[in-house]
């Protein structure tokens, strides 16, 4: 299934958002912590996935980042790492 990104830059509750999907997922996630089916929910949380290093030729290795849209505290305890993507595409 292919998907295309929507660059539909929006707004909600004083967020700004990269697309209408993910203002829609804050939509759902928010309504999910006042029902109280999730504990709670963090976005934009950055992760260092690779310091930055000197390799073997003395070469300067840059440090890889990632941003997750979503970090989802579930009630168990469990932690889960959402990224949205655009709408399936209608090809």
């Amino acid at each position: 299934m292919a998907y295309i990104q929507k660059g539909n830059k929006c707004e909600l509750d004083g967020f700004k958002f990269d697309s209408e999907p993910e203002r829609n997922y804050y939509i759902k996630l928010k309504d999910l912590k006042n029902k109280e089916l999730i504990k709670d929910f963090k976005m934009q949380i950055p992760y260092n996935l690779q310091s930055e290093f000197i390799d073997f030729q003395n070469r300067k290795v840059q440090s890889i980042n990632y941003i997750a849209d979503y970090v989802v505290e579930l009630n168990s305890g469990e932690i889960i790492v959402l990224d949205t993507k655009g709408s399936k595409a209608t090809t």
